[in-house]
């Protein structure tokens, strides 16, 4: 197993994310360390060149995690939001296709 983890390269500072694959090293990620720099650092509000990225065989991440924000809407918020509405009304009164997706929103909750 391999593992790609990233870093700032300013600070040294790990990110709290890791990208793992069941291969050797000489194999390499099934996506390009260049796709992971670019979509963490938008996450972040970087630069791809801000970031690097290191693969080894271990974890080399020490110290505090650089925490990757969630986006301000979800899924896991839409789906409490919907559930929310749902249950706010008379459950005689819920359509089949409500119900349904009563249950789907409860479901991503419990992932």
């Amino acid at each position: 197993m391999i593992y790609r983890q990233l870093r700032v390269r300013a600070t040294g500072q790990w990110v709290d994310v890791i990208f793992t694959a069941a291969t050797s090293i000489g194999e390499g990620f099934s996506v390009s360390s260049a796709s992971h720099l670019s979509d963490i650092a938008a996450a972040l509000s970087l630069s791809p060149e801000e970031l690097e990225a290191v693969d080894g065989e271990t974890d080399l991440r020490t110290g505090t995690l650089l925490e990757i924000p969630l986006p301000a809407s979800n899924e896991f918020q839409t789906a409490r939001g919907r559930i929310v509405e749902l249950s706010d009304k008379p459950h005689a009164e819920l359509t089949d296709s409500e119900l349904k997706e009563f249950v789907n929103a409860v479901g991503k909750l419990s992932l």
